[in-house]
């Protein structure tokens, strides 16, 4: 038998190995996958969808569009999209086209101003510097000439409200690929998990805390949708998701390491799976490697490309807290502009909520028999929302007044430092996410509407609300 040291290393590798393997079981979320790992898991996993993966689809180049479209199709037989996503996909489609026309409007705009401040300062005059005025027509015509391509291209966009280049495509290889929705009942436990979650910072979906209930569980809704089908199918997953929030990716000094471990464990004690999360351009990048669709670099570059634009966007703001540097500042200040509403917007919202509330009120009686056949469904459910949005507008009043006078501030103000500057964004900034849940508040009263409106033309009995009277946004 040998001795020594020597004769120990086996035993000690064997004993570190079983250490290791007790490790990785207890906690698999701060393990990376062995290559091994990867391949079995994209071997047999469930590929699912998040809805910003849809949605961003209308971004990008045509080219790139059809590449990510055909890897879809390839896998299609693997592919899942959680009912949720596939709501938010819906709702979501006309603001994100209408986003990328006003995107062409805003570059348009900043074009013929840049031109004008060139021209004005560099047309020949009385004073240095010269240019030749050759070369400023040179450079209108060609500025003209880009801005007639910008309009046509914004007009193509403009036709993706009639004419849709995605979501046919999507319907079709998604067809009896998408979830069920849950019942009110369970919704409503989710709502109460997701409460006390989201006060522990329990990943995935205490970020969007501030937009306020029902919409900030939607997240947490995907994610318990995600894990029931991975059960049922008792396939592992990996999701594919655009979100770059800190509650569903782990970030380490700014670098992201791979998904929450939180979510890995769960997935792993509730569904006995394995679960992974890539991005949308680490996605197409390892379809390529893992089941053989090769994807074209260009396609994966733009992808990319267009992430880490949305993530400098995301870091700057950030950083603009703090900075005393004009640009980040000013930065900043133009992301804030786009989210501030104004009283008279959160006023006429109060308007439209009691109005809704007293056609309501008018159904909420239980009928008396043969009297009132048709009263209103879901009255109670429907109150609770108003008495709720209507309290978080309330909240939102002094927000709103702070955010505009420091706005005024800004614009009209001088400070004689960078820091003082600064400062009063930080306190612009902290009013304006105060503020941030008052878009989705509409899209909560907008659906508020339709329900009444639909049950208001089959009443049988007359209301506080005059049924001749359409029903008006304004």
């Amino acid at each position: 038998m040998q001795t020594g040291a020597g004769a120990t290393r086996p035993l000690f590798n064997r004993r570190q190995a079983e250490v290791n393997s007790i490790m990785k079981e207890t906690f698999p979320g701060y393990y990376r996958p062995t290559e091994t790992e990867f391949r079995d898991l994209w071997d047999d996993c469930l590929f699912v969808l998040d809805a910003n993966v849809l949605l961003n689809l209308y971004q990008y180049s045509v080219a790139t569009r059809e590449e990510l479209l055909r890897l879809l199709r390839e896998l299609s037989d693997r592919l899942w999209l959680p009912h949720q996503a596939a709501l938010e996909y819906q709702r979501n489609r006309l603001a994100k086209i209408d986003e990328l026309v006003q995107l062409y409007e805003e570059r348009r705009d900043n074009l013929e101003g840049h031109l004008k401040e060139v021209d004005d300062q560099l047309r020949p005059g009385a004073r240095h510097p010269f240019v030749k005025a050759e070369l400023l027509d040179r450079m209108t015509t060609i500025v003209h000439e880009i801005d007639e391509e910008l309009a046509e291209k914004q007009e193509e966009c403009r036709a993706f409200l009639d004419d849709d280049p995605v979501r046919p495509d999507i319907t079709v290889f998604l067809d009896g690929r998408v979830g069920s929705p849950y019942a009110d009942s369970r919704q409503r436990e989710i709502y109460k998990e997701g409460k006390q979650r989201y006060e522990e910072r329990t990943p995935p979906g205490y970020a969007d805390s501030k937009k306020g209930p029902p919409n900030q569980y939607g997240d947490l809704v995907l994610w318990y949708q995600v894990i029931d089908e991975a059960e049922e199918q008792n396939k592992p997953v990996i999701l594919v998701t655009d979100d770059r929030k800190d509650d569903w990716w782990w970030r380490h000094q700014g670098e992201t390491v791979g998904p929450r471990p939180e979510l890995i464990q769960e997935m792993k004690s509730k569904a006995g799976v394995s679960f992974y999360m890539y991005s949308t351009d680490q996605f197409m990048k390892y379809a390529s490697e893992y089941v053989e669709q090769q994807v074209e670099q260009e396609a994966i570059d733009e992808v990319r490309s267009i992430r880490e634009l949305a993530e400098q966007d995301e870091r700057i703001a950030r950083a603009g807290l703090f900075s005393t540097d004009e640009s980040t500042v000013g930065t900043l200040e133009t992301i804030l502009r786009k989210k501030i509403p104004d009283l008279a917007d959160i006023a006429r919202l109060e308007g439209r909520l009691e109005r809704y509330r007293a056609v309501i009120n008018a159904f909420a009686i239980p009928p008396e028999p043969g009297m009132y056949p048709v009263p209103f469904p879901g009255a109670e459910e429907l109150l609770s929302i108003i008495s709720s949005i209507q309290y978080w507008l309330e909240q939102m009043r002094d927000s709103a007044r702070e955010a505009r006078m420091l706005m005024n501030m800004l614009m009209h103000e001088t400070y004689d430092t960078g820091t003082e500057r600064a400062t009063l964004v930080q306190r612009l900034a902290h009013a304006a996410d105060q503020l941030e849940p008052f878009s989705d508040m509409v899209e909560q009263v907008d659906t508020i509407r339709r329900e009444v409106d639909l049950w208001s033309t089959d009443r049988r009995r007359r209301g506080p609300y005059d049924e001749e009277q359409p029903l008006d946004d304004t």
